[in-house]
């Protein structure tokens, strides 16, 4: 499934039960989320949910521009965290 601006009319205060239903029926109906957000709130709290659930699916693509060419950067769990921490910009 592909959702587009995921956090969009989502007050920030939400997001992590937000992750929590997405996940849930996600699994539950055994299908992968593709979501896209410029929100560095909703990416922190999707890496909070994740982070203390019982699973860690969840992987951050971001996209960039460079000589011209769109460059793909994957950040797993510890990329993530370690990023969080030092307060680098993870959106593209």
């Amino acid at each position: 499934m592909l959702v587009d601006e995921i956090e969009n009319g989502l007050h920030y205060s939400v997001l992590e039960e937000v992750w929590k239903a997405i996940a849930e029926g996600a699994r539950t109906s055994d299908v992968q989320l593709i979501a896209t957000t410029h929100s560095w709130e909703c990416i922190r709290a999707a890496h909070h949910f994740f982070s203390n659930d019982t699973q860690y699916d969840f992987r951050l693509h971001r996209l960039d521009r460079r000589n011209g060419d769109i460059t793909a950067t994957t950040l797993d769990r510890s990329a993530l965290e370690a990023s969080l921490k030092m307060g680098l910009e993870v959106r593209g």
